[in-house]
């Protein structure tokens, strides 16, 4: 049975964190820094996402060809391998609404813990993604990931940090406190200056 009791959520920062922007077919992941070395032994998160039924996937990075297991609030609830050039994508289960505490662990090959990370994760409603606006809504939207905060976000997105109070009050529906965001969480963004147009986003 997938977990259903919240997590507290402890804030964590993983290296290089990917925006995931809506699109016709669902929210996708966009790079926006360097691309990591091919050479990856740790295991990381690089992304939260959701397909446009509002199931959630969580991709990364590993050992090549390494198992691994995925857990909510120390649940054990999928184990899979890291494919070739060191990436992984997994599908959560079903996971109720709320905030988790969610770990990715990479075995070594005695079967022993070789690295692991963790986040607070919050999962959304699934009705909710479902209805989330797209970029053919003319709507720019972005899924929190690992490392994300509100000023890192206007900066990436408007060129300047101070217009975190313009995405704070667009979603002031979710956010209650602008010191705490949490990944997995579906922001709309204020249609400003330096915004960038969602239909031609890469």
């Amino acid at each position: 049975m997938p977990p259903t009791a919240p997590a507290e959520a402890t804030p964590t920062a993983p290296a290089a964190p990917a925006v995931v922007i809506a699109g016709p077919d669902g929210l996708r992941i966009s790079r926006g820094g360097p691309q990591p070395p091919d050479a990856q032994t740790d295991i990381q998160i690089d992304a939260i996402s959701y397909d446009t039924e509002g199931a959630v996937f969580v991709s990364g990075r590993g050992t090549q060809a390494a198992e691994l297991r995925v857990y909510l609030n120390n649940q054990p609830i999928r184990m899979g391998e890291i494919g070739p050039g060191g990436t992984w994508s997994l599908a959560l289960p079903d996971v109720d609404p709320g905030t988790y505490t969610l770990r990715v662990t990479q075995l070594g090959p005695e079967g022993e813990v070789a690295s692991e990370t963790e986040t607070p994760f919050l999962r959304e409603d699934p009705a909710r993604v479902a209805q989330a606006p797209t970029a053919e809504d003319g709507v720019s939207v972005i899924t929190v990931q690992p490392g994300f905060t509100l000023w890192g976000i206007a900066e990436a997105n408007f060129g300047e940090g101070l217009a975190y109070v313009q995405i704070f009050e667009e979603n002031r529906d979710q956010i209650r406190d602008p010191h705490w965001i949490f990944p997995g969480q579906i922001f709309r963004l204020p249609d400003l200056p330096g915004a960038e147009d969602p239909a031609q986003a890469q």
